[in-house]
């Protein structure tokens, strides 16, 4: 939008994806971060980064812990912190009054296997690959809001809300496995790794461009 906004004639070729990955190993990544069985497990997938918005995750899942006082929550952020954000971050990992867990799990399959909502709270992302992996692997995320998020909203996906704990907290509870498959259909023509080539090939022929 941006080039065509400036004379310039762009083809859109949005990040591509596997959308019917193996699944994880829930149980033994589970066990291997120390999670038990019951536990409530938020996954935020990022680095802890200004721009992740770590302060907002921890809020989140503070509310939902002081709603849900039969379960255990547990916040697993799977990167390190960068661009000389230690400092901030374990200060935020100390004053959480959730318990905060670090660490990449052996594979992205295993992690969203055994989280059991998304955390994206992002306030600035170039795309934010975490919102199609976790339709991918079927699992609902909940996200906070930046530009490039409301392209991927005009799929019709369904989104849950960092700013909604009440409406994540029904869907805990009530979660449809029909929701989220509809998640995918919807976008499997915009972000399908497996149909990449013809969409490429598409833009080229639109150019007059010989793909060969």
């Amino acid at each position: 939008m941006q080039l065509e906004n400036r004379g310039f004639a762009a083809v859109t070729l949005r990040n591509a994806f596997d959308l019917d990955p193996p699944r994880g190993d829930r149980a033994a990544t589970r066990a291997d971060f120390g999670f038990a069985p019951d536990d409530l497990v938020l996954l935020q997938p990022t680095r802890a980064i200004p721009r992740k918005n770590i302060p907002a995750a921890i809020a989140f899942a503070t509310e939902l812990a002081r709603r849900e006082p039969a379960h255990r929550l547990r916040l697993w952020i799977t990167g390190p912190a960068e661009d000389g954000y230690d400092g901030v971050f374990a200060q935020l990992v100390n004053g959480s009054d959730v318990p905060v867990v670090v660490g990449r799990a052996e594979s992205v399959a295993d992690a969203y296997a055994a989280a059991d909502l998304v955390l994206f709270p992002s306030t600035w992302e170039g795309f934010g690959n975490p919102v199609i992996e976790s339709i991918a692997y079927r699992r609902a995320i909940a996200v906070g809001s930046y530009p490039v998020l409301d392209e991927l909203r005009a799929f019709g996906v369904h989104l849950l809300s960092i700013d909604d704990p009440g409406e994540v907290q029904a869907w805990l509870h009530r979660p449809d496995a029909a929701v989220l498959e509809r998640n995918v259909e919807l976008v499997r023509p915009h972000c399908s790794l497996a149909d990449l080539p013809l969409r490429i090939g598409r833009a080229f022929d639109a150019a007059g461009w010989d793909a060969w």
